[in-house]
């Protein structure tokens, strides 16, 4: 019997073995303790969308005391949840329930593109989570999925050329980092950040030869091309999910890596492996990337491109905040110093973690001493060391960020260079994870003590008090302010009393007698994962809303009245203070009610130019401009301000309803859709509004009192019937004069596409754009309806360019598959 071969071991026996017990043990870890801190932001009544920031805010700030009396301020004011991202994917789920692809937002900026504006995440595969489950649960279940997602793909990477403890370890220091926790109700920085350990966990597969100890059974099931594919997708997905800044900061991540290890290997299989992956990545994504290109180069942000103030950054004297998150208070506890500019919470939080820190320094310190040097650990530390640094000095000055991005023109428009925080939080988490390597993997204690074990913790402990130090001389007055005292002083402590725990149990790791080295390495492998677990908790539990559902967006007396009334004509929100004394924008789309005004990073150039010329403090609250041409240009009929606010009325400005907000109606705003004589339309080729303002208006009806008061327009034979105004498609009919045009003020975009129906017969007409902003064709002199449709060019070649992509990955998917299968079959 002794000829017969001894089969081969399946992959499921191998993930079965004794080794791999650890890894099934450590990943269940990663799985589950997301749940410890977000488990109670999907049930019981909470979410983690700041619903008690709205209760500050006008309507809804009215029925507060009655309906909320335990609710006194809200617990984590992040506006651009309430503002953007919750509305957005309100919209977003509208549409792909109804059957529509929502590539066009009509309720912000008289019209504005969804999915070219970069985070709307319309293709985003993980964004299921928002049709599977009601709004405010998704936001918790997004959340906890893509912690998850955080921890494993670092463990994976790591675990390439580490063991389980330290992969585990380093796992830890990225999911819960003090970025990912800052913004994690931000779904599209989350979604783009969690998928960069999987960037590099393709890579390294790419490269690695199939006969290496760890991690054999997994490369050897694909070729080199296959895994570079894999990182391509990670690269895709983290695209998809919709932060442009953070996938720079993906795609940066991805070019060092090849870059390096290139260097260190001196081959160029790793950079091929980087560009196959980048282009993968980019080409599953041209759904989403083209439709931002296009949009990018037209708006706001393409004409001023060095739009980054230096508010953003992180100042030198605040890097106290990566060792001692909450020295300056936190928003939760009501003790943050403001202003938010300059310590800003989210933007300016990348703590990793008091042990991550004395054991990253100790991976740098040791690191000659790894057994993991040959498995390459010491090419892991390279990578996490230039991480760090150029995170650290990137996110603290403008310059060092325009320098790492090699002063690309989109690179230069981000706001906010602090969030480069993300991959200090990644680097960081890469030289822990080696530091445990180094302590727990050695087995002659003396070598660790020959290369500085006790100098590398007396260093970190040296810097950490010079941090502090100049902390404290800078900003000796902000903290100690007496609302922050008791908050600064208890921070300090507990970080301090962490970092003396881990000094003390590395200390007296090393301090031991060579017999009790293999028992103290044991128990202090069991405590650090403990400690860091600890420590993560007690940083993070209160620093995301556990707000009450019920609060979300619900219904107001005005609110009702608006939906009744509005019909097709648009709204403006005012104000006196940016949260209690305005509707923030976007907010009522929630309503379907369409806003003048918006909230986006991105703005079309030519819309912004506009509102500014109506008012110069436009987009915003501050508007002051009411009794305008400009305003009756953009269709608004009604303006909304709080109770207070007094708008002195004119024979076109009225008061319609006094309530928890005050309404007045604009009786001059021009309908959405109108007829203008040929005459006028030749005539006003210029920039005058006031030549716009003054077009005849062929059909407009007469304006009758109603019975609220208000008016209302009863059209006449000749006027314009809106048939279906949907976000794509804008239907109208009626008797449409021979030699007219017809002008919809919603903003012109070159993707729009019009028709018009004449003896039966859809001919397509030539979209034009008037006075910047607004949309007119020429219509056939026998017209019976006119439609206009959005699908921009860039959405089809982009959607093409990504079924495409996904064509080659499932072709090479069966031919992996198959190759398997054959070899399995030739016992191979």
């Amino acid at each position: 019997m002794s000829h017969l071969k001894t089969p081969k071991k399946d992959f499921t026996t191998v993930l079965l073995q004794w080794q791999y017990t650890a890894d099934i043990g450590f990943v269940s870890l990663l799985l589950v303790l997301p749940f410890f801190l977000l488990g109670t932001v999907t049930v019981g009544g909470k979410t983690l969308v700041p619903s008690d920031l709205l209760l500050l805010m006008p309507p809804w700030k009215a029925y507060a005391r009655e309906l909320f009396p335990d609710i006194r301020g809200a617990r984590v004011p992040l506006l651009d949840v309430i503002q953007q991202y919750y509305p957005w994917r309100h919209f977003y789920k509208e549409s792909i329930l109804s059957g529509t692809i929502p590539l066009w937002n009509p309720y912000m900026f008289c019209g504005t593109p969804f999915l070219g504006n970069g985070i709307s995440g319309v293709f985003y595969p993980l964004g299921v989570m928002f049709l599977l489950f009601d709004l405010p649960s998704a936001f918790g279940w997004y959340a906890l999925l893509h912690l998850m997602f955080a921890g494993t793909g670092l463990y994976a990477f790591a675990r390439l050329h580490l063991s389980p403890l330290a992969s585990f370890v380093g796992a830890l220091t990225f999911q819960f980092s003090g970025f990912l926790m800052a913004w994690l109700a931000y779904t599209p920085v989350l979604g783009s950040a969690v998928w960069l350990p999987w960037i590099l966990w393709g890579l390294e597969l790419s490269w690695r030869k199939p006969d290496h100890k760890i991690g054999s059974p997994l490369r050897s099931s694909l070729p080199s091309v296959g895994w570079a594919a894999v990182s391509g997708i990670a690269i895709g997905l983290s695209v998809l999910a919709g932060h442009p800044q953070i996938v720079f900061y993906a795609i940066w991540v991805t070019g060092v890596f090849g870059l390096v290890t290139a260097l260190i290997k001196r081959s160029l299989v790793p950079l091929w492996s980087a560009v196959i992956a980048l282009v993968t990545g980019w080409t599953l994504s041209a759904a989403q990337v083209l439709p931002l290109l296009e949009f990018g180069q037209l708006s706001s942000r393409a004409a001023e491109p060095l739009v980054t103030p230096l508010a953003t950054n992180l100042p030198a004297d605040q890097w106290v905040r990566l060792f001692v998150p909450k020295f300056f208070g936190t928003w939760a506890d009501g003790t943050h110093w403001e202003p938010a500019a300059e310590f800003s919470y989210i933007e300016k939080t990348g703590y990793p973690g008091t042990a991550a820190w004395v054991l990253a320094v100790v991976a740098l310190c040791t690191l000659r001493t790894s057994p993991g040097q040959k498995n390459g650990a010491w090419r892991l530390a390279v990578v996490g060391l230039i991480y760090s640094v150029a995170a650290l000095f990137s996110a603290s000055h403008v310059t060092y960020h325009r320098i790492i991005s090699l002063w690309l023109p989109g690179a230069a428009s981000f706001v906010g260079v602090s969030r480069a925080i993300l991959m200090l939080d990644l680097g960081v988490a890469l030289l822990a994870a080696i530091g445990v390597e180094t302590l727990l993997g050695a087995d002659d204690r003396s070598l660790l003590l020959c290369n500085g074990v006790r100098k590398a913790v007396l260093l970190l402990g040296a810097f950490y008090s010079l941090v502090i130090f100049t902390a404290l001389v800078v900003h000796q007055e902000r903290a100690f302010y007496p609302l922050l005292v008791h908050n600064t002083i208890s921070a300090l402590l507990c970080n301090t009393l962490i970092l003396v725990i881990i000094a003390g149990l590395i200390l007296w790791l090393v301090a031991c007698r060579q017999e009790q080295w293999a028992r103290r390495k044991k128990l202090v492998g069991a405590l650090l994962p403990v400690v860091m677990i600890s420590d993560a908790l007690a940083t993070h539990w209160d620093q995301h809303p556990r707000a009450p559902v019920k609060a979300l967006f619900f219904e107001t007396r005005a609110i009702s009245w608006l939906r009744d009334h509005a019909g097709h004509w648009r709204v403006l929100c005012a104000g006196t203070d940016p949260v209690r004394n305005w509707i923030p924008s976007n907010t009522l789309m929630m309503f379907f009610l369409r806003d003048a005004q918006g909230s986006d990073s991105l703005v079309l150039g030519k819309f912004a130019q506009f509102l500014k010329k109506w008012d110069s403090q436009a987009p915003g609250f501050a508007v002051r401009s009411f009794d305008s041409p400009f305003l009756d240009l953009m269709s608004v009929r009604y303006i909304i301000v709080p109770h207070f606010f007094e708008i002195s009325e004119t024979s076109s400005l009225k008061a319609v309803y006094r309530g928890e907000v005050n309404i007045y109606e604009n009786r001059n705003a021009l309908p959405r859709a109108r007829l203008i004589a040929i005459r006028d339309l030749s005539k006003g080729g210029g920039d005058s509004v006031r030549r716009l303002y003054s077009f005849s208006r062929v059909g407009r009806g007469r304006l009758n009192r109603s019975p609220e008061g208000g008016t209302e327009l009863i059209e006449s034979t000749e006027g314009v019937r809106f048939i279906r105004d949907d976000p794509n498609l804008v239907e109208l009919e009626g008797a449409f004069e021979g030699g007219s045009a017809m002008i919809l003020q919603d903003v012109f975009y070159p993707g729009w596409r019009a028709f018009a129906k004449s003896a039966g017969n859809w001919t397509e007409r030539r979209v034009r754009p008037v006075k910047f902003v607004f949309r007119v064709i020429r219509l056939p002199k026998t017209a019976e309806k006119v439609a206009w449709v959005f699908y921009p060019g860039s959405v089809t070649v982009g959607i093409f360019l990504t079924l495409t992509a996904l064509g080659w990955l499932f072709a090479l998917l069966g031919w992996c598959l198959n190759h398997f299968v054959s070899r399995r079959a030739h016992g191979g």
